[in-house]
């Protein structure tokens, strides 16, 4: 009898021992092993892309041609839409150095090369005109005021500005494209290109009209006709005496080197050659 009760004391530890185990294992922090439902994930926050302006692939002002009929100048021209009256065009954000001789005897410097640039690049050329609501309709000559674009659709105001044929230019209100003419004029001028090189980046620089009695002489005193240009282009040293097509638009600047001969003789014995289109 004594054996029997040892026996069921010494089961009873046993069995309360197993049990208090389990309790010390049911108290320890579970592991984390739980899944994670779709429901229940918070997604990071996805940052909200920076606003681009879409520029349209063709602007509308494009669709709308203008075939240029006259060219004043570096900066205006005439322009004739079809069916339509005839246009006087100041180009916005230009200002290109004047041709013509002002009553003081002085035209521009460079203002000749301008001239002959816009005609080389418009003369006879479609064209299209992008108005500015920023500028107005009209200046106070009332000329149209616009933008011009080539059939390349390049912008011409930018072109003339970049390779020195004028400065960006602001009236009163900076224009739609004032950052992009700024940028041809910096382009121009760490260049040295144009006016900046001949006119020492200056607006209005003047140069003396040499008329026949200031014409400058050889060794002795002639009529001194023949007139040696220098092509800006290429530096070719070209001479035209009357009857050459470009004889009388064709206008000396003595301080780029240029000057007059008394003969065909002369210009070509001091490394000038005639113009192709002389008869």
């Amino acid at each position: 009898m004594r054996r029997i009760f040892i026996y069921c004391s010494v089961l009873t530890l046993l069995l309360s021992g197993c049990a208090i185990g389990q309790n010390r294992i049911a108290t320890r922090d579970p592991i984390q092993t739980s899944i994670v439902t779709e429901s229940s994930y918070i997604k990071p926050s996805t940052p909200k892309p920076t606003p681009v302006i879409k520029i349209p692939q063709k602007k509308s002002f494009l669709n709308i041609p203008y075939t240029v009929i006259s060219i004043a100048d570096g900066d205006t021209i005439t322009v004739q839409k079809k069916g339509e009256e005839q246009k006087k065009i100041r180009m916005i954000g230009l200002d290109t150095p004047e041709k013509f001789t002002t009553r003081t005897g002085y035209i521009e410097c460079y203002g000749e090369e301008a001239s002959v640039y816009a005609n080389e690049i418009l003369s006879g050329q479609i064209v299209y005109l992008d108005f500015d609501k920023s500028q107005g309709k009209f200046d106070k000559y009332g000329r149209t005021l616009a933008h011009v674009f080539l059939s390349n659709e390049f912008n011409y105001q930018e072109l003339v500005i970049k390779n020195g044929y004028g400065f960006s230019y602001v009236y009163s209100k900076k224009s739609k494209y004032y950052d992009i003419y700024k940028q041809a004029e910096n382009f121009a001028q760490l260049n040295n290109l144009g006016v900046w090189k001949y006119c020492d980046g200056k607006r209005k620089a003047k140069v003396a009209v040499i008329t026949a009695k200031q014409k400058p002489f050889t060794k002795k005193k002639c009529n001194a006709y023949v007139k040696g240009n220098i092509s800006y282009r290429t530096g070719v040293k070209i001479y035209h005496v009357p009857g050459c097509n470009n004889y009388e638009n064709t206008i000396i600047s003595i301080g780029k080197g240029e000057r007059y001969f008394c003969s065909e003789q002369d210009a070509i014995n001091s490394g000038w050659r005639k113009a192709k289109n002389c008869p």
